[in-house]
C-alpha cells in the first residue's frame, strides 16, 4: 500500500489526556508537571476510592496534532490493532515520565487520539502508517 499523504493537523481531531492521581501522590505536583509537559490546563475531579481514600482524575483536551508529533518521537508502539477503535487510538504514558518532563511509555497516563480517518482505511492501519512516519 502506498504511503498516505495527509497533513498531520488534518489527521488529528484532538488528544484527550487523563491522569488518575491516588491519595499517596502529590496531585499539585503532578498537575503542574502535566500542564508544563502538555502545554494546556488540566481540570480535576475528586472521587472516593474503595477505602474512602480520595482519587483525583485530571483531564485535558488538546486540539490538533502538533503535540502528537513530539510524543511519537519518544515512543515505540507495536500493537496498533488492540489499541484502536471507533475512530480513536489509545496509548499510555508513564506518570513518572510526566514528572520528569519526558514522554515515555507506561500505564498511568491515558492518551486518546481522535482521528479523521479516510473512507476505506481502518484506524489501526492509518495510525500505524502515521506512527512509522509515512504520513506527510
Amino acid at each position: 500500500m502506498p504511503p498516505i499523504k495527509v497533513k498531520v493537523n488534518s489527521l488529528i481531531k484532538s488528544l484527550g489526556v487523563r491522569i488518575i492521581v491516588h491519595a499517596t501522590e502529590d496531585d499539585k505536583r503532578i498537575k503542574s508537571a502535566a500542564e508544563k509537559l502538555f502545554g494546556v490546563g488540566f481540570s480535576t475531579e475528586t472521587y472516593m476510592g474503595h477505602w474512602d481514600n480520595p482519587i483525583t482524575m485530571m483531564s485535558a483536551k488538546i486540539k490538533g496534532g502538533v503535540l502528537l508529533e513530539e510524543i511519537k518521537k519518544s515512543l515505540i508502539i507495536e500493537n496498533f490493532e488492540t489499541q484502536s477503535g471507533d475512530g480513536s487510538f489509545f496509548f499510555r504514558l508513564s506518570k513518572s515520565g510526566v514528572l520528569r518532563g519526558v514522554f515515555e511509555s507506561g500505564d498511568d497516563v491515558r492518551i486518546k487520539v481522535k482521528l479523521r480517518v479516510p473512507k476505506g482505511q481502518t484506524v489501526s492501519t492509518y495510525m500505524e502508517t502515521f506512527w512509522k512516519g509515512k504520513v506527510l
